[in-house]
């Protein structure tokens, strides 16, 4: 099967990141199964345009048997302020669609991820145009998640953004959603059949992260030795809430002396 993926912010090699999509793009090669990938070329964790990508529009690159990226323009305003973010978004969303058209192979099925939201005009331009099946998988809800964080007001912009969403949901043939509370919510609230949202949650790829040694150089360094330690390791941006991370530290301490 030939699978086309849209996700802006698929990580290259050596950099960090969420790597959910890469692990899934290798899981679907080593199945036989040829995976095409549209990235962005803005580093997701810098703001910036490594040196390769300069004055390109599109880049081919292998990175591994049955995966090929297309690495498509993004502007570089990405990092200055909303406006300049809106006007990167937007800018993928028509160098994917012309990627997707001229330079990737005609897929049997389009997978989009959101956010940004705008992936879905990209991906409902391309099921359009090469008559394929499409699946949107929604990892955050935009644009309340947006709207919660005061990034956009309630306007003509955010009624866009709902116009948008709900045409991505309409024009889709499934959704994926990550939690039982994003299904519910597409269901009652957004009027989305409950037949057409499947709920596939994050996961841990146990070939990546598994348990090491207890007694270890971070114990030793950090002097953690004989000590009960949580981590997090999570995303830290401002859709986190990072201040609940205090709260249960701060419970956790009270619950130990307590003990």
């Amino acid at each position: 099967m030939r699978i086309l993926i849209i996700y802006q912010y698929f990580l290259s090699d050596n950099t960090g990141g969420i790597a959910r999509w890469n692990q899934i793009a290798k899981f679907w090669a080593e199945a036989g199964n040829d995976v095409t990938v549209l990235a962005g070329m803005i580093d997701y964790n810098t703001g910036k345009k490594n040196e390769q990508y300069k004055w390109r529009f599109i880049k081919r690159e292998k990175i591994s048997p049955g995966i090929e990226v297309i690495r498509c323009h993004v502007s570089e305003s990405y990092n200055t302020n909303f406006v300049g973010r809106a006007w990167a978004y937007f800018s993928f969303a028509c160098s994917s669609t012309l990627a997707g058209l001229f330079c990737a192979k005609r897929p049997d099925v389009i997978v989009a991820t959101s956010p940004p939201l705008t992936v879905s005009t990209t991906m409902n331009w391309l099921g359009m145009l090469r008559r394929v099946p499409t699946v949107f998988e929604v990892r955050d809800l935009w644009p309340e998640s947006a709207l919660d964080m005061g990034v956009i007001k309630p306007g003509r912009l955010a009624n866009m953004l709902y116009r948008m969403e709900a045409k991505a949901y309409r024009k889709s043939n499934r959704i994926n959603v990550l939690t039982p509370a994003f299904r519910d919510r597409l269901v009652k609230d957004k009027n989305v059949p409950l037949g057409k949202i499947s709920m596939i949650p994050n996961g841990a790829d146990l070939d990546v992260l598994s348990p090491g040694e207890r007694d270890n150089h971070v114990r030793e360094k950090y002097k953690l030795d004989g000590k009960f330690v949580i981590g997090y390791f999570g995303a830290h941006g401002r859709a986190n809430r990072l201040s609940q991370l205090l709260d249960v530290a701060e419970k956790m301490q009270t619950s130990h002396q307590q003990v």
